[in-house]
């Protein structure tokens, strides 16, 4: 089975959030109705960073340290890793995701302010 760990960015709020799961298309939809109680407020997110592990415990380790990371070291991390996240985003292919152009576009607007 795999698992994905992610990274969500609410522009608005100028706020991330880290998570992991066996479906991200539909954990982002759940980020967005409202259903989760941490991050319904900060809504709407979007994906920005994703990667798939091939075991949960992976992802967990993996999640434990992103949530460890400062503001200013994920957008780091993002930047670092865009080039797998474009490469992951192809090989998922779900509608939910950012096409390659926006993430670039996301990157080099807001990520260098």
């Amino acid at each position: 089975m795999k698992y994905y760990v992610y990274i969500l960015y609410a522009e608005a709020h100028d706020k991330y959030y880290i998570g992991q799961t066996q479906d991200v298309a539909a954990r982002l939809k759940r980020h967005n109705d409202g259903i989760e109680t941490y991050s319904k407020k900060f809504a709407p997110w979007i994906l920005i960073w994703c990667t798939e592990k091939s075991t949960r415990s992976e992802s967990v380790i993996l999640e434990s340290k992103l949530k460890n990371l400062s503001k200013e070291r994920i957008r780091a991390w993002v930047i670092q890793k865009n080039s797998l996240q474009v490469e992951t985003l192809r090989v998922i292919q779900h509608p939910v995701f950012p096409t390659e152009s926006e993430v670039l576009g996301f990157k080099f607007k807001h990520l260098f302010l």
